[in-house]
C-alpha cells in the first residue's frame, strides 16, 4: 500500500506552507532574508504515515487526512518562526511550556505501554493541557484558521476511544503500539534537545542585553569623564563603540569564566574590566589624545595579541585532545608580554585604577590551572568549540587591523 504522505508530497506541503508564511513575514518583519529548512526528516515522515494509518484504521481516511494535514500545517508554521529566530521571548517561554507538557504526555504514554492498566486519564489530561497551551501559542501569531487546525488535531486525540482502541484492538496493538512507543522515546530525546537549545538561547540573549547595557553605561561614563577633564566635546563616530560581534565574543568568554570558576560575580567583574579597558582606548582615539608614539605602541600591542591568538589555537590537538607543551609555554610567555605592552600603552593617559583592571584580567588568564582546565579538563565540548571559534574570528579581525595600519606603523 503506498504511503499517504510520500516524501515528495510532504516536502511539497511543508514548502508551500513555508513559502506562504515567509511572504507574509517579509511584509511585516524588518528582515529580508529567511532560512528554509527541511522541517520533517525521513524518519518524521515515516512516523506521520504511521499515525495516518492508525487514524484511518481507528476512524476513517477522511479523519486521518484532516488530522495529519492540520498537524503538519501547525508544526511547519511554528518551525519557520523557530528556525528564523522570530519567536519573541514570551513565545519562546510559551514553547517551553508546550515542550514540558509534551514530555509528560510521552512519559505517561510509555508508562501505560508498560503497565497496560486501562486507565488513560493521565494521558488524556496531558493531551488537553497540551491542546490548551498550543492554542495560546498559536493564537499569538496566527489566524483563527490556524488555531482551528490545532483544535481539530487535539479534538481527535482528546477522545478516550482513540487510546482504548490502540491498547485493546488486536490489529492496532500489533501494527502500531510498539512503533508509537519507539516514537515517544525518540520524541523525549528531541524535546529535551530543543528545550536545552531554547534555554541556552534565552540565557545568551539575557546576557547580551546585560552586556549591551554595561557597555553603554561604561561608554557614557568614560566619554563624560574625558570631556570634563579635557574641556572638549567628543563626537562619536557610532552610537556603540563596542560592536555586537565583540559583545557576543565577550559573552562566550564570560560563560567560560563562570563555568571554570563557578563564580558568576567573578566572571561579570572580569568582563566589566575588559569592557572598561576597550572603551578607554576607544575614547582616547575619539578624543585624539593618542600621539604617534602611542599609536606605535598600539600596533605593537595588536601584533602581540595576534601572536597570542594564533598560539592559543595551536596548543591543543582537537582530534586527539593532546597538548603541545612547547606551544603552551610560549602562550604563557606571550601573556606576560601582552600585559606589559598594554600597560605601556595605557600608563601615560590613565590612572592606577586602569592598570589595576589590566592586572586583574591577566592574573586570571595567566593562571596555569585556568589554561589547563580549558585545554585538558573541560568536558563541555560545545563551549570549547565556541571559544575556539571566537578566537579564530578574533585572529582574523586582529590580522586585518594589523594589515590596515598606516604604513609607518605596519
Amino acid at each position: 500500500m503506498p504511503l499517504y504522505l510520500s516524501g515528495t508530497a510532504l516536502n511539497n506541503l511543508t514548502c508551500n506552507i513555508q513559502a506562504k508564511l515567509i511572504t507574509k513575514l517579509a511584509k511585516k518583519a524588518a528582515k529580508n532574508s529567511f532560512s528554509r529548512y527541511e522541517i520533517f526528516s525521513s524518519t518524521s515522515m515515516s512516523n506521520l504515515n504511521d499515525i495516518y494509518e492508525f487514524i484511518k484504521l481507528q476512524d476513517s481516511e477522511a479523519t486521518a487526512k484532516t488530522v495529519v494535514n492540520n498537524s503538519v500545517a501547525v508544526m511547519s508554521k511554528i518551525a519557520v518562526l523557530f528556525y528564523n529566530d522570530l519567536l519573541t521571548q514570551r513565545e519562546e517561554e510559551m514553547l517551553l511550556e508546550v515542550i514540558d507538557v509534551e514530555k509528560k504526555l510521552m512519559q505517561s504514554f510509555l508508562e501505560e505501554v508498560e503497565l497496560k492498566s486501562g486507565n488513560y486519564s493521565a494521558i488524556l489530561g496531558h493531551v488537553r493541557v497540551l491542546g490548551s497551551k498550543t492554542d495560546v501559542l498559536v493564537g499569538v501569531r496566527f489566524s483563527e484558521k490556524t488555531k482551528n487546525r490545532a483544535k481539530e488535531v487535539f479534538r481527535y486525540f482528546s477522545s478516550e476511544d482513540v487510546f482504548r482502541y490502540l491498547f485493546t484492538n488486536e490489529e492496532a496493538q500489533h501494527r502500531f503500539l510498539n512503533k508509537f512507543a519507539d516514537i515517544s522515546k525518540q520524541a523525549l530525546l528531541n524535546l529535551e534537545t530543543t528545550k536545552n537549545f531554547l534555554v541556552d538561547r534565552q540565557h545568551s540573549q539575557g546576557q547580551m542585553n546585560n552586556l549591551t547595557k554595561m557597555s553603554s553605561e561604561i561608554q557614557a561614563k568614560q566619554v563624560t569623564k574625558v570631556e570634563s577633564k579635557n574641556n572638549i566635546k567628543i563626537n562619536l563616530q557610532s552610537e556603540h563603540m563596542i560592536s555586537e560581534t565583540a559583545l557576543r565574543a565577550l559573552g562566550s568568554l564570560q560563560r567560560f569564566i563562570e563555568y571554570e570558576s563557578k563564580d558568576g560575580r567573578k566572571a561579570e567583574d572580569l568582563i566589566k574590566n575588559i569592557l572598561t579597558i576597550i572603551v578607554k582606548l576607544e575614547v582616547g582615539f575619539e578624543a585624539s589624545f593618542f600621539s604617534e608614539e602611542d599609536q606605535q605602541r598600539l600596533f605593537e600591542f595588536v601584533e602581540i595579541v595576534r601572536n597570542v591568538l594564533s598560539t592559543f589555537l595551536c596548543v591543543r590537538d582537537d582530534e586527539t585532545g593532546s597538548i603541545y607543551e612547547e606551544e603552551l609555554s610560549k602562550l604563557f610567555q606571550l601573556y606576560d608580554e601582552t600585559e606589559e605592552k598594554l600597560c605601556d600603552l595605557l600608563r601615560p593617559h590613565f590612572g592606577g585604577n586602569t592598570l589595576s583592571r589590566v592586572k586583574s584580567v591577566f592574573y586570571y588568564f595567566k593562571r596555569p590551572e585556568v589554561n589547563l582546565f580549558y585545554f585538558k579538563v573541560m568536558e563541555d565540548e560545545k563551549m570549547r568549540e565556541d571559544i575556539g571559534s571566537m578566537m579564530s574570528h578574533a585572529l582574523n579581525d586582529v590580522a586585518t587591523s594589523v594589515l590596515c595600519a598606516p604604513p609607518e606603523f605596519s
